[in-house]
């Protein structure tokens, strides 16, 4: 999810080399507003030490269709050393967690839910209205350069299909 520089050096006619970054595509930019956007998938990470479940929504309406923004959220759970079956991160919603009220709420489950009942297949394909934002500071709360700002989901506010 970061950007990492390359460096090429170009010869010019003066025989002076001249240094010249290329800079990978990031994270798309968008106006903060509201849309319709499909669910397209979770993807369960561990970063920094713990885990987050990133949800991944595809914008599809209007000029910016089809362009993919994230929301991270933190989730209890561990994550299981090794290599093949049975390894690897085991995510666990808390009742207090943002994304377990995130999906009571637009998910309308009953005041008695389980955390660990509830699985992401109820919103992934289906089309969601979603608030997006600009990230403007970095982690230690730096302004970030316009070029190096992007847009992420703010919340998710209804899902509009069955």
């Amino acid at each position: 999810m970061s950007v990492a520089p390359q460096l090429r050096v170009i010869e010019s006619p003066e025989q002076t080399p001249e240094l010249v970054f290329e800079v990978e595509e990031g994270h798309p930019r968008i106006p903060d507003s509201t849309y319709l956007a499909v669910c397209c998938g979770v993807d369960v990470e561990p970063t920094f030490k713990a885990l987050k479940a990133y949800l991944r929504f595809r914008i599809a309406e209007g000029e910016h269709a089809g362009k993919v923004v994230f929301r991270a959220y933190n989730v209890a759970g561990r994550i299981i050393p090794g290599k093949g079956p049975g390894t690897g991160p085991r995510p666990k919603l808390k009742r207090t967690g943002d994304l377990f009220k995130m999906l009571c709420r637009v998910l309308h489950l009953p005041a008695n839910a389980k955390p660990h009942r509830v699985g992401m297949r109820e919103l992934q394909g289906r089309l969601c209205k979603i608030v997006t934002r600009t990230v403007v500071r970095d982690y230690k709360q730096r302004v970030l350069p316009d070029a190096a700002r992007y847009s992420v989901v703010e919340d998710v506010i209804a899902v509009e299909t069955e």
